[in-house]
């Protein structure tokens, strides 16, 4: 389950790097128009880690902000009432299968948020000893 999510965390991940550093010409709204995409202040503004670490080049570890102009909808929140959740997996429908850390249990979660009573038989034990 762990392996979905990292590779769907890993897509996700690449494809707004792709977003960021695609030009404005090769990126077209459905009307035609280019997002106006804006620099701004540095992302990382807390200190270095060591004072004896310097970057290769300068903004290597201070890269500015990218904002566009484009709409985005985000959904925070797949279910609420879990127990330390711990994975998930996408089910088929979108659906969600989603473990529980401290109570060990698997617990589907419908695309509107509904969680399912516990399941307790025919599924392996939820193995937790300190991953982070």
């Amino acid at each position: 389950m762990r392996t979905g999510f990292a590779l769907a965390l890993a897509a996700t991940a690449s494809a707004l790097v792709l977003a960021a550093c695609t030009s404005t010409e090769a990126a077209v709204d459905q009307a035609g128009a280019a997002p106006a995409l804006v620099a701004g202040p540095p992302t990382e503004t807390r200190a270095g880690n060591k004072a004896e670490y310097k970057p290769a080049f300068e903004y290597q570890t201070r890269a500015p902000t990218i904002s566009a102009n484009v709409a985005y909808d985000v959904t925070p929140v797949v279910a609420s009432g879990l127990n330390t959740p711990f994975s998930f997996e996408f089910l088929p429908g979108g659906k969600y299968l989603i473990t529980e850390r401290t109570s060990g249990q698997f617990r589907i979660a419908d695309k509107d948020g509904k969680l399912s009573p516990p399941i307790k038989e025919g599924v392996p034990e939820v193995v937790s000893r300190g991953q982070a």
